[in-house]
Parts: structure tokens; sequence; C-alpha cells
């Protein structure tokens, strides 16, 4: 199983981690504004990482916004050019789906596939979707809810070497609690692991999949987990056998309620974000070892330095540094990027919402990707000239 398509990870050490502040100004000055969202005719409210092809492009998708202001895909250039390759909800009754919340990936082709949360048959209980080059968009499947199948995927895809896709939804199932779905090249689906919220067993995952070298299958759920009830990290066999993973037991000594998926380093390592826990019940940053050890990384402090509250993921560089988004925090309590290096060392790279009315954009959900021109690209919920949310570039 191939989950490599969507973001290549790699070796990353983490060590105990020491807050380092850049140097006043400074982050200002790595900031560059590429694009402002304004939700008529583009997007608005973009929520996760963007892709990069080889020319240096991104590709993502918009909660909302675009000719029908249920969301969009779009390409945005190196130097802020965006263009629309789709608007959900384009059919009565949006069969082709609305309000996509997860990413891309992308084949070789140039297909893109993803899920949007709303949408499709009747119910209109989220679709797997796929948007070939010309803009053409095809329903690979439409949810059909509890009790048999999930509903409303908020979580990405990752696809195998077979064309097989996988992925999560927050909620359907027996118990209405979410399910792991797997989706064959022929449209057939299979729920793989329906969560009960029963002996420890999680409930509504939110978050994108990754899988192993042997096809297991790891993610996180935001609830659930017997007493403490602050999430879970699971493990799924091929053929759906589920373990418990970690267990979040929440502040002081644990993270607490991921919101977001896991990446996985070369060794096994798995690594990830929680929006409470930690020292300062701030959330924090952790490291699972392929024997389910946890080691908090960071736990988050909040402003008027630090960060608090990351509700997306993780990316890592070539280099080993690891780079995320806190949604809150910051010199205004707007929201920050942040760094943990392989040294141990945390830096905070900019506070969102500097300049007047939050031009600058904030209240970021999206882990920023690092681009092929040693910088960083991200996207801010919110805020921005139009307040539906922006794109931009960090050196």
């Amino acid at each position: 199983m191939n989950a490599s398509i969507t973001r290549k990870l790699l070796p990353f050490c983490g060590l105990a981690l020491a807050f380092l502040a850049p140097a006043a100004g400074a982050d200002a000055g790595r900031y560059k504004l590429l694009h402002n969202f304004s939700g008529n005719g583009d997007g608005a409210q973009p929520w996760d990482t963007p892709i990069e092809d080889r020319a240096g492009n991104f590709y993502g998708t918009t909660l909302t916004g675009g000719a029908n202001k249920w969301g969009t895909v779009f390409k945005i250039t190196p130097r802020g050019a965006v263009t629309v390759l789709y608007s959900f909800c384009s059919r009565q009754n949006c069969p082709d789906g609305q309000l996509p919340h997860a990413g891309l990936i992308a084949d070789k082709a140039g297909n893109f596939y993803g899920t949007a949360t709303y949408g499709g048959n009747a119910a209109g209980q989220g679709v797997v979707f796929k948007l070939a080059p010309d803009g053409t968009e095809t329903v690979l499947y439409s949810f059909a809810g509890s009790p048999d199948d999930g509903q409303y995927p908020y979580g990405g895809l990752i696809m195998d070497k077979k064309g097989n896709f996988y992925g999560t939804t927050v909620a359907g199932g027996p118990d209405n609690d979410g399910t792991v779905f797997k989706l064959a090249p022929d449209g057939t689906e299979t729920v793989l692991h329906s969560f009960t919220n029963s002996a420890g067993d999680g409930e509504e995952p939110m978050g994108s999949l990754v899988a192993d070298k042997h096809g297991n299958l790891y993610g996180t759920t935001q609830v659930g987990g017997g007493a403490y009830g602050l999430g879970i990290v699971f493990k799924l066999t091929p053929e759906g056998k589920e373990t418990i993973f970690h267990t979040f037991a929440g502040a002081p000594s644990d993270g607490g309620e991921p919101g977001a998926g896991l990446i996985m380093d070369s060794a096994g390592n798995l690594y990830g974000s929680t929006w409470t826990g930690g020292a300062n019940n701030m959330g924090s940053v952790f490291r699972l070892a392929p024997d389910g050890t946890e080691t908090i990384l960071h736990s988050f402090a909040g402003p008027p330095v630090e960060g608090r509250s990351p509700v997306g993921g993780l990316t890592m560089d070539k280099s080993g540094n690891l780079y995320g988004a806190t949604y809150y925090g910051g010199a205004n309590d707007s929201g920050t990027v942040f760094q943990l290096a392989p040294d141990g060392s945390a830096t905070v790279l900019y506070s969102f919402c500097q300049e007047q009315n939050c031009a600058d954009g904030g209240w970021p959900v999206a882990a920023p990707i690092p681009g092929k021109c040693d910088c960083l690209y991200g996207m801010t919920d919110t805020a921005g000239e139009y307040q539906d949310g922006t794109v931009y570039k960090l050196k």
C-alpha cells in the first residue's frame, strides 16, 4: 500500500523540545500574501493542506465559495494566480457533492481524487469524487449512512498500488460513531470498521489515514476511547481487525481530541497533533513509536508568543523538520505557523493578524507544505481582504 501519493513522508527524530521565539519582526519579513479568496467566483475557507505538482503549482479545495457557494477545487501557481477547476453543487440537488473539507490526492495521469462531506445521494451524506484534467467530475461513491454505511467524510483519501482508496467518515455505521472504508477501482465499497465507543473504541474519526508497508492503516478519532473520552490512535489490518494503539488521557501528561490524521516516517514512527491536552491544556504534538510508546514532543503554551489548539495535521521537509499551524494563539490569538526541528527546538514562524483587519489571514486549519522553492505554502481558513481566507508563502 502506498500512501506517499498524498505527500512524501521522510525520517524524523524527535527530541525534548525547547521553544525559541523569532527575533522581533523576523516572521513578518518571511511572509508573502499570494491570494485572497473572495467567495465570489473563486472559493472560500480552505481547510486542508494542498498538494504540489512537478512544476511547483499547488492544488487544493475550499469548503465554500465558487460558482454555487458549496466549495471548489482550485489550482494556484507559485506567483499566486488562481484557477477554479471545479465548483461543487453544479447539478441540481448536489449529487456531485458539497462542502469538501479534505484535500486531494493525484495519480500519474493527473486525475485528482477527494471527498466532499455532504451531497451525493438523496440523503446528502457525502461522496468520493474524481476530477479529470479537463475538469470533468465523476462521483465514484455516494455514502448511504447508518446503519450499514458511513456518512460525512471529513478526511481525505489514500490510495494503494492496486488503485483502492481508503478513508474515514465521521458518522455512520451501526452506532453512528463513524467508519473506515475501502473503495475498489470498480466502485465497490467495503466498511472495514465501524466505531462503537465500547471497550475503549473511539468515535468520530475526522482525519485521513496513513498506511505502513504491510498495508496496516492508522488513524485517529477525535473523541471516545473509554473513560477519558479524548480520542484514540487506532490500527487496522488490511482485513479490518482493529487494535487500540493509544488512548489519549489529556492534560497535563498527554494530548487530547486529535482532529487530524497522522504522518509516518520510514522507521514506522507516527506523528500527530491534538486540539487539547499537553502541559498547558492548549494542545500538543506527539510521536508514537512502532511499539505504541508515546512521547509528547511539544506542549503549546499559547499567547502572546506561542500558538494553541492545532486543528490540522503535520507536514515534514527533506531535513526532517515538522510543520503545522495552530488555530489560535500567537501575538494576536489568531493562529500561528510553527516548526519543530530535528534538534528538538520549536519556532513560531508567523503569527497571523499582523495587518489591519487581519488582511494577512487568520485562524489557519491546514498545515503548510514545504515547496520546491525552499519555502512553505499554506492557507488560512478565514480573514484576508474578503474574510474568506488566504494563500500565503513563508520564506
